[in-house]
């Protein structure tokens, strides 16, 4: 067997780094699944997936040919309370300050005084039924959207309702599938006099965190953090391989 002038073999040295690698990546192995393994819907899952702290924040627009009136703003809900499925939010107004608390019970779907539907049960799907005042709404899409710096599953519903052959009104709902919270709303009513239009979508919440490259961060920094320990690692083989190759060179 070949030594070196530091006693060791060359193979004891690549022995001991396959170990590190190998357990690093079991050690890192299970906190990656953790951060990167989908929410799957189940039957024994909670209809609730938010708790209390939880806020999410709005912007609104507002269009009018009626009034010619144009506004805009943003609404924070937070939640403050949950009793059963009776969750209650403390809401924020930017153009007037004021604080107010609202409930919603989320069997019925209650609509809310200023953003109707914020929040469904979580985890519905493709065809679940949302009640809607005196009728319901059916979930008709399942699809991909981005809000809030993430990539998001959304089901998808519309209604519409006629008052005669040319009024009407249409609206269009989107709501995040893992948690059941509202994150767009649009609706268009016309009237005899001109039409009215209003636009909410969810632009900064808690409740989930903002993705780097589609991954979210926490995953991110820990692929991040591993890849540079491997780069790492092979570079110190591969300097000790040329070292010992020189070593070698020399003794021979």
């Amino acid at each position: 067997m070949v030594t070196y002038q530091n006693g060791k073999t060359g193979s004891s040295f690549c022995t001991k780094i396959t170990i590190l690698l190998v357990t690093l990546s079991l050690f890192a192995l299970p906190f990656f699944v953790v951060q990167v393994q989908p929410v799957t819907s189940t039957n024994s899952v909670s209809a609730i997936e938010v708790k209390p702290g939880d806020w999410i924040e709005y912007e609104r627009n507002y269009a009018s040919t009626i009034i010619q009136e144009e506004t805009s703003g943003q609404v924070r809900y937070e939640v403050s309370d949950i009793q059963d499925l009776r969750v209650t939010f403390s809401i924020t107004e930017d153009d007037s300050g004021d604080k107010r608390q609202e409930e919603h019970h989320i069997e019925t779907s209650s609509i809310s005084h200023a953003l109707p539907h914020v929040l469904i049960p979580a985890h519905s799907n493709l065809n679940d039924k949302i009640d809607c005042s005196d009728r319901q709404i059916m979930i008709s899409r399942v699809e991909k959207r981005s809000y809030a710096g993430s990539e998001r599953t959304v089901l998808y519903a519309i209604d519409r309702t006629f008052y005669s052959t040319d009024d009407y009104a249409t609206i269009e709902f989107w709501w995040d599938r893992d948690t059941g919270v509202l994150v767009e709303y649009s609706s268009f009513t016309q009237l005899p006099y001109g039409n009215v239009t209003t636009s909410v979508k969810l632009v900064e919440t808690n409740i989930w965190e903002p993705q780097l490259y589609g991954v979210d961060q926490g995953s991110f920094m820990l692929i991040a953090a591993v890849s540079i320990a491997v780069l790492v690692i092979v570079g110190l083989i591969i300097l000790r391989k040329k070292r010992e190759s020189g070593q070698l060179t020399h003794h021979q």
